[in-house]
């Protein structure tokens, strides 16, 4: 049937040939995609495509059915490497733009990571002078506008002077 549809580009032996092998190469692409139905109908319909465009390269001796289980085994073997892939982005997608979201949202201005930190743990004075000292400035001036921004409230005039940030000399 091959030899007649490479022969005489015979829709007749084509259909046949798809009759005869599309249970092996639905099975076979059905366990090579993991149970998923669409996608090995996708990979047996690509098979067949293949087929009809490389009929005239395969040799006359090919064992079709051997031919059909091998290449079926590589479609999907490249659909499922392309699935991944994108399910890959597609996470880190949704991970930028989550991290783009906490960072518009916070009440804080996000430069860079030492902001995230402040934005996680935001009632820690001690983590916010750390990162505030980081991006420069009076360490207390930076406190104080953080606790506010914060809305923790600004010390008391008692706090800044145990800290030693001022106060009458």
């Amino acid at each position: 049937m091959l030899a007649d549809y490479v022969q005489t580009g015979s829709e007749v032996a084509f259909r046949e040939l798809v009759t005869r092998y599309l249970d092996l190469v639905y099975s076979t692409a059905l366990r090579s995609v993991e149970g998923d139905t669409h996608r090995a109908e996708d990979v047996a319909q690509t098979v067949f495509i293949d087929l009809s465009r490389m009929a005239r390269t395969l040799s006359n001796d090919v064992m079709l059915g051997g031919w059909l289980h091998r290449h079926t085994c590589f479609v999907a073997t490249n659909t499922m490497r392309g699935e991944r892939r994108r399910r890959f982005r597609e996470r880190q997608a949704v991970e930028r733009h989550r991290r783009h979201a906490l960072c518009r949202g916070a009440s804080l201005q996000c430069r860079g990571r030492r902001q995230h930190r402040v934005i996680r743990n935001p009632r820690d004075p001690h983590r916010i002078v750390a990162a505030r000292r980081d991006a420069g400035g009076d360490v207390a001036g930076n406190r104080d506008r953080a606790r506010r921004a914060l809305g923790i409230g600004a010390p008391q005039r008692d706090e800044i002077e145990a800290e030693g940030h001022g106060g009458p000399a």
